[in-house]
Formats: structure tokens, sequence, C-alpha cells
């Protein structure tokens, strides 16, 4: 959260009118992908990278079905109409069948990350994997060498 936002909330009373019209939007939400037969999740942005990555790992079924959930709503929305109030009954609008394995993604994409930079300019020296950003070396796991021997190693490297 921005400063900004942080400094508005934290004025009087803003707070308790937040979460009134938090509780009005997630109600309205909430009624209207009833009536369209959808899924919160099918209205997130599947052209984010972490959205798509979600989407990518559901089963096939899955994505039939939220493909299926969403032509009928286009459907729904061009003939002006809106699914029948006992099927809108059944709809489980909040089921997060993307948002549950996002976290998961979100930790995959950092991890790669990570593996970039630490293999950009890297070099391998007696079984280890050694960075260069900075004028350092940091040893990362799987190295051969004894633990002293790495301290030796960075201090001579270091001083040159």
């Amino acid at each position: 959260m921005s400063t900004l936002a942080r400094y508005v909330l934290s004025l009087p009373g803003i707070r308790t009118v937040a979460s009134k019209f938090q509780g009005m939007y997630v109600s309205v939400v909430d009624s209207e992908c009833r009536k369209l037969g959808l899924y919160y999740d099918d209205l997130l942005n599947e052209y984010l990278d972490d959205h798509r990555r979600a989407l990518d790992m559901l089963p096939e079924e899955e994505k039939v079905m939220r493909e299926k959930r969403i032509r009928r709503a286009m459907d729904l929305q061009l003939k002006k109409t809106y699914l029948h109030p006992d099927l809108q009954k059944d709809v489980d609008v909040w089921h997060p069948y993307i948002r549950s394995r996002l976290p998961l993604v979100r930790k995959q994409i950092i991890e790669e990350q990570a593996y970039k930079r630490l293999n950009d300019g890297s070099a391998l020296c007696a079984g280890a994997k050694m960075n260069w950003s900075w004028r350092q070396f940091v040893i990362i796991a799987g190295s051969s060498m004894a633990p002293n021997d790495k301290v030796k190693f960075l201090s001579s490297q270091q001083a040159d």
C-alpha cells in the first residue's frame, strides 16, 4: 500500500466509510456474477503474466468449464437476459480456482527471476556458482569446497 493510501486511511472515519464501500462493492459483484453465472476468478485479467501461468496450471476440464461460463455470460449480455433464479442460487461466485494458485505462481516467478540474476555474469569455480555483482562473490549452495576454503577463496578474490 502506498504512503498516500496509508495516510488517507489513518484519517478519522475513513476506514468506516471504506469498509462500507467495500461491502457494497462485494454485494454488487456477487449479484452481477450470479446473474450471469460467472465466478469472480473469471473476471481476472488473463493477460497478466501470473494469471496466465495460473490458467495454464488448471486441469483441462476446469479450463473448458471456465470458457463455457464466459461464453454463456457473453450470450446472456447480448440477449439482455439473466440466468434463471434457480440456477443463480447454484453459482459459487467466490470459488477461488485461480486465486488459490497465484501464491505458487508468484513464488515460481520470483525464483525464476532470482535464477536469471544469479546466472547473468556468473562463473563456475571448483563446483560452486559465483555471482559477480558489486565486485563481490557470493557462494550459492552446491559447492564442494569446505567452509574454510570458501572464506580463503573469497578473501583472495576480493583482494584482487
